[in-house]
């Protein structure tokens, strides 16, 4: 080894410089001191490193809230947890009714037309019913009454009546209506393309 002052070459296990007389035991501690680990300043690393930790556990549950809270807000502005439940009528009977008179039995129609008409659709929850009434004469009959259950899937109003499959309509957040389409051959009967429903009346 080299002696640390002057730099002259000397056997490795010497005490001193055999050149300069500079003692090489104490440099020699001093510099294993300052490279063996200070116990103490590990364990302050340790306790440093053992308090970031779980914050970083907190992390992929703080995403998901955010996502989920995101998605809330989406839903609320699209109204899917708005209060659907009410009756929503329609005046569109009368027309569909009216025209299929007068393209079957022409005489009727005079008939037909002082006839008085009520379509609703009644939402309770998930309860759905179809009501359709006709009047007349001091007399009402009810012509059709579906029951069964609505599901609301975005701007989709889903029903399923007893016994007559599903129909699936347009539902219109702004407007609270609700649209149910009539298929082609039916339409051309009755001169109605669809049906408009709103809440609370025509």
């Amino acid at each position: 080894m080299r002696c640390p002052n002057c730099g002259s070459e000397i056997p490795d296990d010497s005490d001193s410089c055999f050149i300069c007389g500079a003692a090489l035991v104490a440099q020699t501690e001093q510099l294993y001191s300052a490279a063996r680990p200070n116990p103490q300043q590990q364990q302050q690393d340790a306790v440093i490193i053992k308090d970031k930790s779980p914050g970083r556990k907190f992390i992929p549950i703080i995403i998901i809230a955010a996502v989920l809270l995101v998605g809330l807000i989406v839903l609320i502005s699209q109204g899917a947890f708005a209060n659907k439940s009410g009756t929503y009528t329609s005046d569109q009977l009368e027309i569909a009714v009216v025209n299929y008179v007068e393209n079957n039995d022409p005489d009727m129609a005079y008939m037909a037309r002082q006839m008085e008409y009520t379509c609703e659709i009644v939402i309770e929850g998930k309860k759905a019913e179809l009501i359709m009434t006709v009047a007349g004469g001091g007399q009402s009959m009810e012509a059709v009454h579906y029951t069964g259950n609505v599901v609301f899937i975005g701007n989709m109003a889903v029903f399923t009546f007893d016994g007559q499959g599903s129909m699936v309509g347009k539902y219109n957040h702004s407007a609270k209506a609700i649209t149910l389409s009539l298929e082609d051959q039916f339409a051309s009967q009755y001169g109605v393309n669809e049906f408009i429903f709103k809440k609370g009346g025509n």
